[in-house]
């Protein structure tokens, strides 16, 4: 390979790093904003909440596990967990979202939720996706960094699930 490509190579895998990282943060960013919205218990979220079933220490404890995943997510220790735990977590919501939400229950809701139930399980599924290619670029980055011979890719490890999963067999060592 001649150096100008390899140095377009390292370009295009620091590009891959720089959007993946904005990616994933903003998730994460985006779920801290959300517990601390929760925290200071502005009257229309609230309502908003209450009238999907969610009220008192609930909501403490929704706040409590937003503002935890978001930290495991910010720290580049804990990412991987983080990672998992926002799935969950975000995966929960959507389904919440699909499961009680309802259109005209006499309660408050958010305009744009009024013309379909479903339409208010679109932000936690888009936040899920964009953590999801935040860290598909961070490894199409890392394994561009390393090469073909990095640890990983020589165990043939290809996706964030695979690489949690081979972390969790190292750690049980």
């Amino acid at each position: 390979m001649s150096p100008n490509n390899q140095l377009s190579s390292r370009t295009t895998h620091n590009q891959y790093s720089v959007w993946g990282n904005r990616l994933f943060h903003f998730s994460a960013i985006a779920i801290l904003v959300s517990s601390v919205v929760k925290l200071l218990r502005p009257p229309k979220p609230m309502a908003y909440l209450a009238s999907m079933g969610y009220e008192g220490s609930t909501v403490f404890v929704i706040a409590a596990a937003e503002m935890a995943i978001a930290i495991l997510c910010l720290v580049p220790a804990t990412r991987r967990a983080g990672l998992l735990l926002i799935s969950a977590f975000l995966g929960g919501a959507v389904a919440s979202h699909i499961a009680i939400h309802r259109t005209f229950s006499g309660g408050p809701f958010i305009t744009f939720m009024a013309y379909h139930p479903y339409t208010g399980a679109l932000i936690p599924g888009a936040l899920l996706v964009i953590a999801w290619a935040g860290d598909y670029l961070n490894q199409l980055a890392e394994a561009g960094s390393h090469g073909a011979k990095s640890g990983l890719a020589r165990q043939g490890v290809k996706t964030g699930m695979d690489r949690i999963a081979v972390e969790l067999k190292a750690a049980a060592r």
